[in-house]
């Protein structure tokens, strides 16, 4: 029998009966742990015995446990003694680590997500992960042709910078949603949707855009109902698909959205099973921050 423990005199003894501890090719040595007279169970020595074997086997086993678990066991017999563990404030953090403990055994029963369910979100949110090539377009509006025409013909004659491109557009442009903004309409999409919000435009304005280069303007005008518009392309973004990354977080997130509908069934069937009677009036109460439990109604 080997007595171990540096605060084995601290709450009582702590005696360790070992069998075979030195000899080289015996099994797994059989332990029996006293604290103060009452033995461990046998399941909690095993575990330490074995994470010493497996994480410490450099040192003798009487020394791990002496170094790693018997403060431990120490401390947890001094809480039992005082009561603390029924404590309110304790018994609230258990009950959070048994939910997480919870969660944390539903999300390894939860099949992980195959390449398909990634697909099929990635079709389902598809300006999210699958972006065409998106284009930076000014738009100068006007009502009357002629004008827009004229326009036009001056800004084919030469180098125009953004500055003075903005300045025509306060001055001529009928469109509110732009005018402040000097024309511009973000970045496009095919289908006229932009990166801005409340601000979409005319796919026509794509179409004549997409041929251009970087800085020209439509050679034509593009009409938008009644309106005239020019059409300035000033930059674009490339097409974008789903990487390696993007699929990893996609990957991470249908599996929350599972174990949550998993939590959320077991829930439902558990408030089926379990809730007899409710209390709304109480509960109603609970919520209002300025009224007393158990006021009367």
């Amino acid at each position: 029998m080997v007595k171990v423990g540096w605060l084995a005199g601290a709450l009582g003894p702590l005696l360790i009966s070992a069998w075979a501890l030195c000899a080289p090719s015996a099994p797994a040595p059989l332990l029996s742990v006293r604290i103060g007279g009452e033995e461990l169970a046998p399941t909690e020595v095993a575990h330490a015995q074995a994470s010493c074997t497996t994480h410490m086997p450099e040192l003798a086993l009487a020394t791990c446990l002496d170094r790693f678990f018997v403060p431990r066991w120490l401390l947890d017999r001094l809480v039992r003694e005082e009561q603390r563990d029924k404590a309110p404030a304790w018994a609230f953090e258990r009950d959070d680590l048994l939910h997480l403990a919870l969660v944390a055994q539903l999300e390894q029963a939860v099949p992980a997500p195959t390449q398909t369910d990634i697909e099929r979100y990635i079709t389902q949110h598809p300006r999210d992960y699958q972006k065409p090539l998106r284009i930076r377009i000014f738009r100068l509006l006007v009502n009357r042709e002629d004008d827009a025409k004229k326009l036009l013909a001056e800004l084919l004659q030469g180098p125009v910078d953004l500055t003075r491109f903005r300045a025509l557009c306060r001055e001529h442009s009928v469109d509110k949603a732009t005018h402040e903004r000097g024309g511009d309409l973000g970045y496009v999409w095919p289908d006229g949707s932009t990166d801005v919000p409340e601000v979409s435009a005319d796919p026509a304005l794509y179409a004549a855009a997409l041929p251009l280069k970087e800085g020209q303007f439509a050679p034509q005008l593009v009409q938008e109902g009644k309106h005239f518009a020019i059409v300035w392309r000033r930059g674009s973004l490339p097409m974008e698909n789903a990487k390696g990354a993007e699929q990893e977080r996609i990957l991470a997130l249908l599996k929350e959205r599972s174990v949550e509908e998993q939590l959320e069934g077991l829930l439902v069937s558990l408030k089926k099973t379990a809730v007899k009677d409710r209390a709304d009036v109480l509960l109603g109460r609970l919520r209002r921050k300025d009224t007393r439990l158990f006021a009367e109604p």
